[in-house]
This record gives structure tokens, sequence and C-alpha cells, in this order.
């Protein structure tokens, strides 16, 4: 049987190599799309949300913020991420501070420069995707 191999980078090293895998589920800028082995070549901007692997019959989930995809002809596939991480390092408690903080500072927007109004709204867009994330794992592995 064919496989594909996997690989999330992000700017501060290789969070993950994963061998055997059987299909990738990916959010793009124009939709989710699933990758088999024997995929044809392709290139595609990646959306926030989940990254899921299915190898060996166990699914690995993981949070993206926004990337690359890169599929090549010998089944391999690389994911290049603004940010990544995986589901079970998601710390419910510290994201939902982090959201907490970004409301309340957009709460006194005239006091923002455009920088700040921007980050703190990119934050809230982060976490609600990693909350949503967190939920669907502890339901999943419970």
């Amino acid at each position: 049987m064919t496989y594909l191999s996997v690989s999330i980078l992000t700017p501060t090293g290789t969070l993950a190599k994963i061998d055997q895998v059987e299909v990738v589920v990916a959010n793009t800028t124009t939709g989710q799309i699933a990758i088999l082995p024997n995929h044809i070549p392709l290139f595609t901007r990646l959306q926030h949300g989940e990254l899921k692997i299915k190898a060996q019959e166990k699914e690995q989930f993981f949070t993206l913020f926004q990337g690359f995809l890169n599929v090549t002809a010998n089944n391999n596939i690389i994911v290049m991420a603004d940010n990544a991480l995986r589901s079970e390092e998601l710390n419910v408690d510290a994201i939902r501070k982090a959201k907490e903080d970004a409301e309340k500072a957009l709460q006194e927007k005239e006091k923002l420069s455009a920088t700040e109004i921007l980050k703190a709204e990119t934050t809230i867009r982060r976490t609600i995707m990693e909350l949503r994330i967190a939920e669907r794992k502890h339901h999943t592995f419970g």
C-alpha cells in the first residue's frame, strides 16, 4: 500500500514528521480538501483552522494559523505554517485568557494603534479556532 509522508514546519522548526499517512484534511483559502496517496502535485494557501492527519488508524489534529501546503509527486506533503500546535498541546485556560485580554483591549479601541487593533483581532480569531479544536479533541478522545 502507498502512503503519504507529512512534515509540518513553522518558523521555529519542524513540529512533526509523520510517515505512513493515509489521508490529510486541510482548510485552504478555497475550501477544505482531503489528500490521499498519489495525489497530483499541488501548492495551495492554507486558511487558519484544523489540519487532520490519519496515520496507522489514528487521527492527529493540529491547529494551523495560515501557511502553505505543498504536495509533491512522490507522496510527500510539506505544510509550512505561520503558527501550528498539536491539539493535545492546547492549553484551554491560557487560550481563554488570551481571548479575554484581546477582547478587553478592543473595548478601548481609541487608545490602540491600527497595528494593536489588528493584533487583538487576530488573537481573537486564533483563540476561537483553538478553543473549537480543543473542544472537539476533548469530545473525540475524552
